[in-house]
């Protein structure tokens, strides 16, 4: 569901690029340069949006969430596994 939403975001996003671009290569060509600098702000705008949705976390929880609870988990197993053979050899 936030990976859809991110996606649809981000395609949006690149059509917009895409018409900025095709815009400063308009007046490029047409030879109005004074529209190219106020063009290439937003395009420099567009591509921090695309850096800042790109890094919105399409899972309901923090990346490293997963890896502590598995690494937690593990760890109270390989102790319990330690004791249990440290009982067996001494007694």
């Amino acid at each position: 569901m936030l990976s859809e939403a991110q996606e649809t975001a981000l395609a949006d996003l690149m059509a917009r690029k895409e018409s900025a671009r095709a815009q400063i290569h308009q007046a490029v060509d047409g030879g109005k340069l004074e529209r190219v600098d106020p063009l290439h702000k937003a395009l420099e705008a567009l591509h921090v949006e695309n850096a800042e949705l790109s890094k919105v976390p399409t899972w309901p929880w923090a990346p490293g969430t997963l890896r502590n609870l598995v690494g937690a988990v593990l760890l109270q197993m390989l102790l319990c596994l330690v004791q249990y053979a440290l009982q067996r050899q001494v007694g």
